[in-house]
């Protein structure tokens, strides 16, 4: 993104421009200056231990423990992790928080006598409602996942907030003292007391729309382990805070699969043979990791100068692999490395099943030259 423009919350205009390395060297208008190793050095005080983690983070001190997840921000804030790395506790003033999560989604907020002071209700598709206090907040929500709405159980709005594209939060109506906002229905949580979203095993700033230390994956992650999401927030979340994933699967890929950081620039540009592919066009172009580990990469033009193909993709892995329309069905069965049959039928290809008659991103377009096919059946990879 290089610009965003807003008639709402009294208008305003952001421009923004990368390095190399992906880091916003402006950001909302504003210069900002990154050292050798991707950390931030200017627009407040920066300061870094060996482990990439700011012990002077924008002026305010913060600890970390031997994991490198933070354990103090100032004098009134603190915090402690289980031992899969999710925040067991947080501590604001002297009042103690507990924990307990449904597969990473926080569920349930205890006081330090155990009782519970607060529910959350998550539904398949994510943040639906709290109960805190006895006191139920419904939630509606912008295209992005953000809190848009907050309703009380008579269903009056209680208050109405909008963000900017790396989630800074401004409420047009009421002030709400909760812990959710940006991408809520992703499951962020927001410490309002820090202003960071924790992201169960990482930290993230809206105010730098970076993270406040690096992958806990490592390089693994990209080459660049503060940058949020590829710099690409208004396309992707990471409620993890180890791998950014698409609110939509792109091009109807199964639910779990995964954008591959480590293949490509970012989301937006596939590494091909002959270099990067400028970053143009939608945003699923790059390489998936789908939930059995099998990849498939989508791309934007012809590899291996195969000109004219246009938008294509191909299973990874295979010697000299078919190349297919969005939405073409292999003629012939696909070889998938490491699988007991070792084949995808022919007549499938990566997508998934929606509602009877509904379109799917894989649908190939008319008079292009390629076989187009309505309906793509859901691919049981043999892994």
């Amino acid at each position: 993104m290089t610009q965003e423009s807003s008639a709402r919350n009294g208008t305003y205009t952001g421009n923004f421009g990368y390095d190399s390395a992906g880091n916003p060297t402006t950001f909302k208008g504003t210069a900002q200056a990154f050292n050798a190793n991707n950390q931030q050095t200017s627009n407040g005080t920066f300061v870094y231990d060996g482990n990439g983690n700011p012990t002077t983070y924008r002026g305010s001190a913060f600890t970390f423990d031997p994991e490198s997840r933070a354990t103090g921000v100032g004098t009134t804030w603190t915090a402690g992790y289980r031992a899969d790395g999710l925040r067991g506790w947080k501590n604001v003033n002297g009042t103690k928080t507990y924990y307990l999560y449904d597969d990473g989604e926080p569920v349930v907020e205890l006081d330090a006598s155990g009782t519970v002071q607060a529910v959350n209700v998550f539904a398949p598709d994510g943040l639906v409602a709290r109960k805190q206090g006895g006191t139920w907040t419904q939630y509606t929500f912008d295209q992005q996942g953000n809190v848009a709405q907050r309703l009380n159980a008579a269903q009056a709005v209680t208050s109405s907030s909008i963000y900017d594209a790396y989630g800074t939060e401004a409420n047009a109506v009421g002030t709400p003292n909760d812990v959710f906002g940006y991408n809520a229905r992703s499951g962020y949580l927001f410490d309002r007391e820090t202003g960071l979203y924790l992201c169960q095993h990482r930290y993230y700033d809206p105010g730098t729309g970076r993270w406040v230390n690096r992958d806990p994956v490592g390089y693994r992650g990209g080459i660049n382990s503060y940058s949020y999401g590829g710099q690409r927030a208004v396309n992707v979340v990471d409620p993890s805070g180890f791998q950014f994933v698409f609110p939509t699967n792109p091009g109807g890929l199964p639910p779990g699969t995964v954008f591959d950081p480590t293949h490509g620039i970012d989301p937006g540009a596939c590494q091909h043979p002959n270099g990067p592919v400028p970053p143009e066009g939608p945003p699923w172009y790059g390489r998936y990791i789908l939930p059995g580990g099998q990849k498939i990469d989508f791309h934007p033009e012809a590899p291996k100068n195969k000109e004219g193909l246009g938008d294509h993709w191909h299973v990874v892995g295979k010697d000299d692999p078919k190349h297919y329309k969005p939405g073409q069905s292999p003629k012939e069965p696909i070889e998938l490395p490491g699988s007991p049959e070792g084949e995808v039928g022919a007549g499938e290809s990566p997508g998934g099943e929606g509602p009877e008659g509904a379109p799917t991103p894989l649908e190939g377009g008319a008079g292009d030259g390629f076989i187009e096919i309505p309906e793509i059946p859901i691919i049981e990879f043999p892994l």
